[in-house]
């Protein structure tokens, strides 16, 4: 199997067999064999099917397909680059044509992602290769992970609510101060993380680039916050006190936070972007940025929105499911990890460095490539960018004994070699 190949078999399967295992969690979580009604056998017999290998394995393909075609990670607008300092490599390509003579620039513009796949696949370092399959791969699956755990937790804690309402006699609220306690501590962990992530990158990121103006982050809107709070709320509300069968309706405003939330962790709006998502951000208060995300504190507080009503929710759907309050800290389960993601960022990061990487490698290789273009080389005559570790070293020069050493030794500076293309 090819590097590509394997790649996109993780990227299919992890994502699939990670749904796989929030499903059966949020079913576990959300259910208990003491208090079973038609919707709770139905969800436990379906989380013990699901936990026999063959249709674990089988769930985890036709899943890992379904996110496979939605492809929500390309959906984000980090996925396009920060055009801050980590541009698109075709954005890099297409750069490079632009310098070409016409009619080669003119030929060559609306082709600039084909050609530097063609040049990518051929001559980019193998090493180099793994290391842009991996991260994508790793980018895609953790936002997949990320969208799976905070959906499972905003539908299945209603979900839970109306299902054991059919067996429970006492319909109270169910909230206690044991449980107040779980809740507070999840909440303090986002807290914590959030802050966490907020200090950490902004010193990682102007370490990297001690040149870039330290800009504020994109305005959030308090209200596209406020409605991802009250679409959680509303949810949990009607799950505990509408009647029983309208009950189930309390679903569709949590699928509607859900959505919501994903239009947040998109990123902030397009400047002169047409697309009714930014138009909505807009409207309700989201700055137009040409920085793709919100900051870690920003995404902290729209978490939050969705954390805080639906923890409530969990310690109701604890009592009514027989569970001794704590046991409310069991959906921290879903919580934690996804809190975590947002915080480390590492797959964004990396992501990004890898489009670094790539536009490197055409800039080292710019006059070739341009020569190539033009007409005036071969692809035989684009040699592959050099390893950092395997560098041939410019010994001093004492003698004629070295001009063969120097004759092979890189250039430092590309542009010098040949004065008369950019003429």
């Amino acid at each position: 199997m090819t590097g590509f190949t394997i790649y996109e078999t993780l990227r299919i399967f992890t994502p699939g067999a990670l749904a796989v295992l929030v499903l059966d969690v949020s079913l576990r979580l959300s259910t208990a064999r003491s208090v079973m009604g038609v919707a709770g056998a139905g969800a436990i017999a379906v989380a013990d099917a699901i936990e026999g290998i063959v249709v674990f394995v089988l769930l985890a393909w036709v899943l890992g397909l379904l996110l496979y075609l939605i492809d929500l990670p390309e959906r984000l607008r980090i996925f396009g680059g920060d055009p801050r300092w980590a541009v698109l490599p075709s954005e890099e390509m297409r750069r490079i044509i632009g310098k070409t003579s016409p009619p080669w620039s003119e030929r060559y513009g609306a082709d600039a992602l084909s050609l530097f796949f063609i040049l990518s696949d051929r001559f980019l370092p193998d090493d180099l290769h793994r290391r842009i399959y991996l991260f994508g791969a790793i980018y895609r699956i953790f936002v997949d992970w990320r969208v799976l755990l905070v959906t499972a937790l905003t539908v299945s804690t209603p979900a839970a609510i109306v299902a054991a309402r059919y067996s429970v006699v006492d319909d109270s609220l169910g909230f206690s101060g044991t449980a107040a306690i779980g809740i507070s501590i999840t909440v303090c962990y986002v807290v914590v993380m959030g802050a966490f992530a907020v200090r950490t990158h902004s010193v990682r990121h102007f370490e990297s680039n001690p040149t870039e103006d330290r800009t504020a982050p994109p305005e959030l809107g308090a209200a596209s916050v406020a409605l991802v709070a009250v679409l959680a709320s509303t949810s949990i509300m009607t799950a505990m006190w509408a009647p029983t069968p309208a009950a189930w309706w309390s679903l569709l405003p949590a699928a509607a936070a859900v959505t919501w939330w994903f239009c947040l962790e998109i990123g902030s709006p397009k400047p002169d972007a047409r697309r009714w998502r930014d138009e909505a951000l807009a409207a309700m208060g989201c700055q137009p940025s040409d920085r793709p995300q919100f900051s870690g504190l920003q995404r902290t507080l729209i978490d939050l929105a969705v954390y805080v009503p639906v923890l409530v929710g969990a310690s109701a759907a604890t009592a009514y499911l027989g569970r001794p309050p704590v046991a409310v800290l069991g959906w921290a389960v879903l919580v934690v990890p996804a809190t975590t993601i947002m915080t480390v960022r590492k797959h964004e990061s990396r992501l990004l460095g890898a489009y670094k990487h790539q536009a490197a490698w055409l800039k080292l290789h710019e006059l070739k490539i341009r020569e190539v273009l033009e007409g005036k080389a071969g692809f035989g005559d684009l040699e592959e960018a050099p390893q950092p570790t395997s560098l041939p070293l410019v010994p001093p020069l004492t003698g004629d004994e070295n001009a063969d050493e120097l004759e092979t030794a890189p250039r430092s500076d590309p542009a010098s070699s040949d004065p008369a293309v950019d003429g």
